[in-house]
């Protein structure tokens, strides 16, 4: 009963908190958008005279028990202290693995992001365009200033975990022996609990940092979202044996949005209790048969990389929807390629035992076994024995793709803004024939990706002329994955 018991718990806390940078909005921390209370040591005060929250009460924004109000007071000093200028990683910062675009590790990140694009892989010829050389890939660097991660025993309750996206603006392409810091502003955390009360405190969390090079030349600024809750809720609390739980049914139902935080009570899991046997609570997996892979092959067979047939902006147009792209079926190596240097740097096991603070990212299987979060991308294992979910940055990089294909050399990425789970449905409400679907999907191994794009408007900044667009990813059977807002400068023949 014991082991069944840390099974269930074990696979619930994984999916509920994978990693962080898997970015799946799940049900335990999806809140209302009621008035919150941002964090800071001036603000808040403590008006709980109690030390703990009862199971049986309701959380409410800006009031704390004793104990939280402490911690939460060391969280404001702590981030007060991490403002400035970062060359590598600190405790809000994903550490890099250099800070130094190195010409090898590009090409090896277009390989996993961009294959089939030449102007970041290959230097003949990247010599012959504008560049006059190689370029990285979006997404080669970030500022590395990730939203931060709350600890587990902050509040009273079961801890989860999401992330909801991000913003990004890129002003320059990174170039080989580009040397980088960031400045991190200050983190920030608004609690978002329902002004009215709920089972679960939610707080949204969020990092921004820009990025500069040797020139002190801004290369790219971006802002990263997440949300970290703390549910009392029975359905998160119980784990045995036909126990109640947030994951039942398909959570990649294209006809149903997860539910809301406070409807999580009394539904139940079905098969927690053995790790769901075979269930995904993703979807199923699909079945490929000769007709899908004769659709698959004829997406490979019309993608466009445009390359040096420059788009000019006068021949954009409101309504135009640029060639697809698609990856898979997706398999781990796809997940390895696509994150394998991150993974090298983890320290070993014991090393990050010893640390109190590495707890919060591991997570213990029914054996007993330590598990890093992020082997839910990888392993069944990982996932509490369900298939292994794809990195949120994954169908990222795959909307980027579509989009540099479609302005080829001459054009620039400008902004892209993404948005992961039904965060992302105003987004796609922008496309005519969307606006009536939700976002319920998460892509995992076995999947089959498809990123597709629509104009939604066109217009002159100053002297740029930008197009607007709206991307999203879905898998083979439809359901809608992520979706993001961008903004790209094309050359104009007035310019020329």
């Amino acid at each position: 009963m014991m082991r069944k018991s840390i099974k269930a718990t074990y696979f619930l806390a994984v999916i509920a908190v994978l990693l962080l940078g898997t970015g799946t909005p799940v049900a335990l921390a999806v809140t209302t958008s009621a008035p919150g209370s941002t964090l800071s040591a001036d603000q808040l005060k403590d008006v709980s005279s109690n030390e703990s929250t009862s199971s049986d009460s309701l959380f409410y924004p800006g009031v704390y028990s004793k104990d939280t109000q402490k911690k939460l007071d060391e969280i404001n000093r702590q981030f007060d202290s991490q403002v400035g200028w970062q060359m590598s990683g600190n405790t809000t910062m994903d550490v890099t693995m250099s800070m130094t675009a190195e010409l090898e590790f590009m090409k090896m990140w277009a390989n996993a992001a961009d294959y089939w694009n030449p102007l970041f892989n290959n230097e003949t010829y990247a010599k012959n365009t504008r560049y006059k050389g190689i370029i990285a890939a979006p997404f080669y660097k970030e500022s590395g200033t990730m939203f931060p991660t709350l600890p587990v025993d902050l509040d009273n309750g079961t801890w989860g975990g999401s992330n909801d996206g991000g913003d990004i603006e890129f002003f320059l392409p990174i170039r080989p022996g580009d040397v980088f810091r960031t400045y991190a502003e200050r983190s920030n955390v608004t609690d978002v609990t329902p002004a009215e009360g709920s089972t679960t405190r939610t707080f949204s969390v969020v990092g921004t940092g820009t990025l500069y090079n040797q020139k002190n030349e801004k290369v790219l600024t971006q802002t990263t979202y997440g949300r970290n809750s703390y549910s009392q809720s029975a359905a998160l609390r119980e784990s045995a044996p036909g126990g109640s739980g947030p994951m039942s049914g398909p959570a990649g139902s294209a006809t149903e949005k997860a539910p809301e935080a406070s409807e999580l009570n009394g539904t139940s899991t079905g098969g927690a209790a053995d790790g769901f046997a075979g269930k995904n609570p993703f979807g199923e997996r699909h079945n490929y048969t000769d007709e899908d892979w004769a659709y698959i092959h004829k997406i490979e067979d019309a993608e466009v990389v445009r390359g040096n047939d420059t788009l000019y902006w006068e021949d954009a147009n409101v309504s135009d929807e640029p060639a697809w792209t698609i990856v898979g079926p997706t398999t781990t190596l796809d997940m390895i390629q696509f994150n394998g240097l991150g993974i090298i740097q983890s320290p070993p096991m014991r090393e990050q035992l010893k640390n109190k603070d590495s707890l919060n990212g591991l997570k213990q299987d029914e054996y007993g076994v330590y598990h890093l979060m992020i082997e839910g991308h990888f392993s069944e294992a990982g996932m509490g024995g369900s298939m292994p979910i794809h990195f949120m940055a994954y169908g990222r990089s795959l909307m980027a793709r579509l989009i540099t294909n479609w302005i080829g050399d001459d054009g620039w990425l400008s902004k892209f803004g993404w948005r992961n789970g039904n965060l992302a449905d105003q987004i796609i409400d922008q496309v005519p024939y969307l606006k009536s679907k939700t976002v319920t999907g998460h892509g995992k191994i076995s999947d089959v990706i498809i990123a597709k794009g629509y104009v939604t408007r066109k217009y002159v900044d100053g002297d740029d002329h930008k197009v607007d667009l709206v991307v999203w990813t879905e898998d083979i059977d439809g359901t809608l994955c992520q979706a993001a807002n961008a903004t790209v400068i094309l050359p104009s023949r007035s310019s020329s």
